[in-house]
């Protein structure tokens, strides 16, 4: 009698949504880490990473979402001219999302409940920051910004293989031997990202990472960390920015220890109290005023064109975060700059 209302291919992605839901209920973080995130998910990133590496020129997952997105809206057209019901189109569409939901998960999305990395880390975040810990911090981004006030960046070519280095360093101690990501890669579609606010994104059906075309210079590394740290199976945000944090400032190259000084200073605005922070801005050199001014400016300029879409789109992604294990939403990303301040004063005294 089912049958005779759902096809087959309509029924099983449904349930198998339905099995990959439970299943994130009841699976603990370290089977998660051992069989999933260090297991099969190794070979995943072996396998579907080969057409992202072959094709180096542009973003396969891009042409990807426009060919689904092309063919579900040919879809809905031939539904509309078979006349078909309301609720069988339901159906169909329901089944469609059930198989990408499935790839997600399978592909990448279970990275959501591995171990967090301060545990790799053996960092100890039971010890609270006191106020002076982010004003010596503060005072030691500006000494290692004014040191390498000279350091140049590329205006065309992306330091990957730089950064990749600097990563596997990072994750030796639980990838003996890491696989290296495709490329990275801009979106023909760039707008969108100044639109949402976003300097980056991974996206895992081909393990692509991405960053923001309009990004300036000295932003590129640090983001380029954190979307390949989602490409070695750190999904949460927390651990994506940590892993950036300790990646680039452990580096000797000069790209990414300003880089990372610079994002450092720049979220400790909202751990410095009263005009403290303008206190230290000042006492940064010229250069480095004038990057984070431009910085300002195109956060500014981007915010007011698409304000609407723009808080549309936080609104949206701290929604997704918090569905997937990340209690604090877009506050997730704040949360690393604590971590990396007790990985500091734990390890560099």
């Amino acid at each position: 009698m089912l049958s005779k209302y759902y096809k087959y291919w309509q029924i099983w992605p449904i349930i198998a949504a339905i099995i990959i839901m439970i299943l994130r209920v009841i699976v603990t973080p370290q089977f998660v880490e051992t069989w999933y995130s260090c297991g099969v998910y190794i070979f995943f990133q072996w396998v579907f990473a080969l057409l992202g590496k072959i094709v180096f020129f542009c973003s396969v997952n891009e042409l990807l979402i426009a060919v689904c997105l092309g063919s579900y809206v040919f879809f809905i057209y031939k539904s509309y001219k078979r006349k078909e019901k309301f609720w069988r189109i339901g159906a169909n569409t329901l089944a469609m999302f059930g198989v990408v939901y499935c790839a997600f998960n399978i592909l990448w999305g279970f990275n959501y409940l591995r171990q967090p990395f301060y545990k790799h880390a053996a960092i100890d975040i039971s010890v609270a920051n006191k106020n002076h810990d982010y004003h010596k911090m503060a005072e030691m981004m500006v000494s290692t910004l004014n040191e390498l006030q000279d350091c140049s960046f590329p205006a065309t070519q992306l330091p990957d293989q730089i950064v990749d280095e600097a990563m596997h360093s990072t994750l030796e101690g639980i990838y003996k031997n890491a696989v290296t990501p495709p490329p990275t890669k801009y979106l023909l579609v760039n707008e969108f990202m100044n639109a949402a606010g976003i300097s980056g994104i991974f996206l895992p059906f081909f393990m692509e990472p991405h960053i923001n075309a309009d990004l300036l210079p000295w932003e590129r590394p640090f983001v380029m960390a954190h979307e390949k740290a989602h490409f070695h199976g750190f999904a949460s945000e927390t651990d994506a920015n940590l892993i950036a944090y300790i990646a680039c400032f452990s580096s000797k190259n000069k790209m990414l220890r300003y880089s990372v000084a610079l994002r450092i200073f720049l979220w400790l605005s909202a751990y410095l109290e009263g005009e403290m922070w303008i206190q230290f801005f000042q006492k940064l050199n010229s250069n480095t005023q004038q990057h984070i001014n431009a910085w300002q400016q195109r956060m500014d300029k981007n915010r007011k064109r698409y304000r609407t879409f723009y808080n549309l789109s936080r609104k949206v992604n701290d929604t997704y975060l918090k569905m997937n294990s990340q209690q604090l939403g877009i506050l997730a990303y704040q949360a690393a700059l604590p971590q990396f301040v007790r990985w500091y004063y734990q390890y560099n005294k």
